[in-house]
C-alpha cells in the first residue's frame, strides 16, 4: 500500500467503515511508515 491509499483509508478507519482486510492492510502500512502513522495519531 502507498500512502496515498492509507491516507483515504484513514478517515475510513476512523469512521469504522472498512472491511477487516482494509484495516489489516492499512494497519501493516502503519506500522512501516512512519509518517502516515504521525499522520493517523492526529487525526485520533
Amino acid at each position: 500500500m502507498d500512502c496515498k491509499k492509507a491516507r483515504e483509508l484513514s478517515a475510513g478507519d476512523l469512521t469504522g467503515e472498512l472491511g477487516p482486510e482494509e484495516k489489516s492492510e492499512l494497519s501493516e502500512h502503519l506500522k512501516a511508515c512512519e509518517p502516515c502513522r504521525r499522520e493517523q495519531e492526529l487525526l485520533i
